[in-house]
């Protein structure tokens, strides 16, 4: 498995306390090439990553962008793959 760094984002929590976020595309070579996402908010530290959504490249990015426009947090990033998938 490797961590591929996408982008970090700063915004803040509903309570106004700030959240660091970093946005990452999980990949595990191979044929065909696995893909999953990760997502780590430094201040504290909590992290979430499912791994294996998809075979497509293209997919994974979209997902991942659409994750850090949106500013997911880990909390949070098991129900937005539900509604994904």
């Amino acid at each position: 498995m490797q961590d591929i760094s996408y982008t970090s984002k700063l915004t803040r929590a509903e309570d106004g306390r700030p959240l660091a976020l970093n946005y990452y595309i999980v990949a595990n070579g191979g044929e065909p090439g696995r893909y999953g996402v990760k997502i780590i908010e430094k201040n504290s530290g909590e992290q979430a990553m499912a791994f294996d959504l998809t075979t497509k490249a293209h997919r994974i990015c979209e997902l991942v962008e659409k994750l850090s426009r949106n500013c997911v947090t880990p909390a949070c990033l098991m129900d937005v793959l539900t509604d994904w998938l």
